[in-house]
């Protein structure tokens, strides 16, 4: 059974993928010196750990492809015990081993750092598979569902602002009692996936959390975003090239231009407002969530100081990118394409970025 689970995870695209960036990390580590740095590392194995999860349970969790797994003679939680463990081993094997490549010189010396980080990782793992289940459960009431998102979310969170290996273990073990009572199925409905679902649900968001590119670009732009961290270089740097790799995720500042049919029936609608405030709503939410976090991570690094000015900053900028990546799509949407891969490489994708990159630049001299 695990043999299996673990096969049907490490497949031939995600060994391709881990050894090229094994490769990476290698020459970065032979041609660039990286300071060590432990609370960007714990931010990094967090980031990249919780998002590909989660891009794992999306990809894995349809209903087509895991009720096959639910009629195996063995108990529901049983599975899922073996699935997070094969979970956690692929997990080993593409993010922490890279790790251990760019810090093989150090790693003697921070050996219990990255045993934290692997105790960590499981615990992600974990929290974040809690998440995923949570999000499926429509019959919860709203802010029942946000109240739980919240603690998990601070559950994630605590490992690093109190770096103590035994509390790690202990919340690592309630997670597993947490696991092991876990008795219902878990998956995406059909329903859900579908097109009906756009009066219920956002159309928008589960075009997005489908889509296997944003979580790609979203876990090499954190990493990029931690490569730069341990960097010693000026604020005046960071900060702008931190802030515009956030603005310029190409799947979510396209996804009404790269649906031919949407297009279409925005154009037939008598109040097309409503589906471009659903998709302003979730531009919102996602430049609200990653600026937000990258603030506080900012401020955490002591790279920028928290007053009424930094935070009017960052209040402006997640506004501006959200009504700006609208206007761009309602007003200028990219309809001469192919493949998808045409719209992520169309030049309009780097006005919002340019803009992001100036406006950040100047405003840096005033933190």
């Amino acid at each position: 059974m695990i043999t299996i689970t673990f096969r049907d995870l490490l497949n031939l695209k995600k060994l391709t993928f881990t050894l090229i960036s094994l490769l990476a990390a290698g020459y970065f580590s032979y041609n660039f010196t990286i300071h060590f740095n432990l609370s960007i590392i714990f931010f990094s194995v967090f980031i990249v750990t919780f998002l590909s999860s989660m891009q794992t349970y999306f990809s894995y969790f349809i209903k087509g492809r895991i009720i096959d797994y639910y009629q195996l003679p063995i108990p529901i939680n049983h599975f899922y015990v073996i699935f997070l463990t094969s979970v956690f081993f692929v997990n080993l094997l593409e993010r922490l081993l890279i790790l251990g490549v760019i810090f093989y010189s150090q790693f003697i010396s921070n050996f219990p750092a990255f045993i934290y980080c692997l105790v960590y990782s499981m615990y992600v793992i974990l929290i974040s598979f809690f998440t995923f289940d949570l999000m499926q459960k429509d019959s919860l009431i709203f802010y029942k569902k946000a109240s739980k998102m919240i603690t998990y979310l601070i559950a994630m969170t605590i490992p690093i602002l109190i770096d103590s290996l035994i509390l790690l273990f202990l919340l690592l073990l309630v997670a597993m009692v947490k696991l092991v009572k876990i008795k219902h199925l878990v998956y995406i409905s059909e329903q859900l996936r579908s097109r009906s679902s756009l009066v219920k649900n956002n159309y928008f968001t589960n075009s997005l959390v489908m889509d296997g590119a944003f979580f790609i670009n979203l876990i090499f732009g954190m990493v990029f975003i931690a490569y730069l961290l341990m960097q010693n270089t000026n604020v005046h740097v960071i900060v702008p090239l931190i802030f515009t790799i956030i603005s310029i995720n190409s799947p979510i500042a396209t996804l009404i231009s790269s649906d031919r049919g949407m297009l279409k029936q925005i154009k037939s609608l008598p109040n097309s407002r409503y589906i471009y405030m659903m998709y302003f709503r979730l531009l919102l939410v996602y430049f609200s969530s990653m600026n937000g976090f990258i603030f506080l991570i900012l401020i955490y690094l002591n790279i920028i100081t928290a007053n009424l000015f930094t935070v009017f900053f960052i209040a402006v900028l997640i506004l501006f990118e959200s009504i700006f990546s609208t206007i761009l799509e309602i007003r200028f949407p990219i309809k001469k394409w192919h493949l998808k891969k045409d719209i992520w490489k169309n030049p309009r994708k780097y006005i919002l970025a340019a803009i992001v990159y100036l406006f950040t630049f100047l405003f840096s001299f005033l933190f």
